[in-house]
């Protein structure tokens, strides 16, 4: 997919520390992003129902409520699933990061980082962005009391619209598009580019919660002991 030119995407830093968040805006914007600062969660939900970005980038550590928590209630919200969150943090053990991915981020950066790589990690995942004026149309999937709607990320079970965070959607579709073959553990933790320590916790933890969510169809995931899971609806 073609990246758009940086002048054409909106990013929202939250964070509290103005240094950390004058050095990150500054460096954002000499790349050409439309650069937006909150200070809180709070000021950060209030410019997000206001006009929401195209990406955001959030501390960890807020004076309101964990940048997690914020992270939550963004994906709370059916218009803003598609919208890429990277997290940004001083902890970066296994259980830090582990749980960012769980709260619905896409990606999870500890401090301190590198400005160049940071970049990188924003530009991927902008990439992922479907086009502005993509539509519905032909992209329906159904399988058995499965369908899945993948232009405007919508899924149902036995005719019920059923709410799926950003990692649980894109391991359904990663399982989808594999039609049938196993998928392992490193194969699925691509869909978020999870670091390679994190992938057996954080995507067995996904597809648990996903399975719970699909109701009748949660028997569709199946997992090859050892190996990995696959998509192998009746």
């Amino acid at each position: 997919m073609r990246l758009h030119r940086p002048a054409e995407y909106t990013l929202l830093v939250v964070e509290d520390a103005e240094d950390d968040a004058r050095l990150l805006a500054d460096a954002l914007e000499r790349e050409g992003y439309d650069v937006r600062r909150a200070r809180s969660a709070l000021a950060a939900m209030d410019l997000v129902a206001a006009s929401p970005p195209s990406l955001c980038l959030i501390d960890a550590a807020l004076p309101d409520a964990s940048g997690l928590e914020l992270c939550r209630r963004l994906r709370a919200d059916r218009q803003l699933w598609r919208m890429p969150i990277v997290i940004l943090s001083s902890r970066g053990e296994e259980t830090d990061r582990v749980a960012g991915f769980e709260s619905g981020a896409d990606d999870f950066v500890v401090k301190p980082f590198s400005i160049p790589e940071l970049l990188l990690r924003i530009r991927a995942r902008l990439s992922e962005l479907p086009a502005r004026h993509s539509n519905d149309s032909g992209g329906m999937r159904r399988y058995g009391e499965l369908e899945i709607h993948p232009e405007s990320f919508r899924v149902l079970v036995a005719g019920k619209p059923i709410r799926l965070s950003a990692q649980e959607f894109r391991l359904l579709l990663a399982l989808v598009h594999a039609a049938g073959e196993v998928l392992s553990r490193q194969d699925l933790e691509a869909t978020w580019r999870a670091r390679r320590r994190d992938t057996r916790r954080a995507v067995d933890s996904h597809i648990k919660r996903l399975r719970r969510k699909l109701g009748p169809a949660a028997d569709y995931i199946q997992t090859i002991r050892g190996v990995g899971y696959r998509f192998l609806p009746p």
